[in-house]
């Protein structure tokens, strides 16, 4: 099967990805959607990061280069979590266009400071080869 391309696929469910200063954003019309990791920025400070049930969950001791699946990875904020607490973190996508949505959140936020040490533990496997 060839590349899906997530305009089209958008598109035929009656919605528009289009490009916005802010970010890659789906959109019917009248409300707008789009992955921003800024926004957990406040849950990935150091003292509150390890309160996260999350990272508690999949804390373990000894593991020198901690690693993770996400498999549903949606907008990747349970893997920027991990991420944050050190984790490397494979993030599967199958949604083309949410897979869309999450790449441009996770390039978005390469060039940010505060974020660009977490998502550089994250790799997106997006589409069917997921």
């Amino acid at each position: 099967m060839g590349v899906v391309d997530p305009f089209s696929v958008a598109r035929a469910a009656g919605l528009e990805l289009t490009g916005k200063p802010e970010g890659l954003t789906l959109t019917d019309g009248t409300m707008e959607l789009r992955a921003d990791f800024g926004r957990m920025l406040p849950r990935l400070k150091q003292g509150r990061l390890q309160q996260e049930l999350l990272v508690k969950a999949a804390r373990a001791k000894g593991i020198e280069r901690p690693w993770a699946i996400d498999a549903t990875a949606g907008f990747g904020e349970d893997s920027l979590l991990l991420a944050a607490a050190g984790f490397a973190v494979d993030l599967y996508e199958q949604d083309c266009v949410i897979a869309a949505l999450l790449k441009d959140a996770l390039d978005r936020a390469a060039d940010d400071p505060a974020l660009a040490t977490a998502v550089a533990r994250m790799r997106l496997h997006a589409g069917e080869d997921s």
